[in-house]
């Protein structure tokens, strides 16, 4: 019995912890490990102004990438940031929703439709790679 439950908490599905171990190896290099940013060049995810403003677009960003100006708290930031093409729709779901609420309490978390709908708006997006 002890096995039976050992085998279902290994295969059963963690969104939380999806989400943590994805940010770890895809975004913590640039963003800190805490969502503090880095320096100058890359902005924080904790705390982050664009991030509450922006929080489905934020989808986008991660599946195409970016090549604009950003304002985030105040601070400008002009550091493109590449496609992330290894993730799919429910692991940036995922991610969007352990920054939600990580760092920004009192977010709603987003639904995986929610985000299929935003990575379609905006497929016209030029891939950043």
């Amino acid at each position: 019995m002890v096995a039976l439950g050992v085998l279902w908490s290994a295969c059963s599905y963690q969104p939380f912890r999806q989400g943590e171990i994805l940010y770890a190896n895809f975004c913590a290099t640039c963003h800190g490990e805490n969502g503090e940013g880095f320096r100058d060049l890359y902005p924080p995810l904790a705390n982050s102004d664009y991030f509450r403003e922006n929080q489905l677009e934020t989808a986008c960003i991660i599946h195409y990438g970016m090549d604009k100006e950003l304002v985030v708290n105040g601070k400008t930031y002009q550091q493109a940031m590449l496609a992330v093409t290894q993730l799919n729709d429910v692991e940036i779901c995922n991610v969007i929703n352990l920054l939600s609420y990580s760092w920004h309490s009192g977010m709603k978390t987003v639904t995986i439709d929610e985000v299929r709908a935003q990575l379609e708006s905006c497929s016209d997006w030029e891939l950043l790679d």
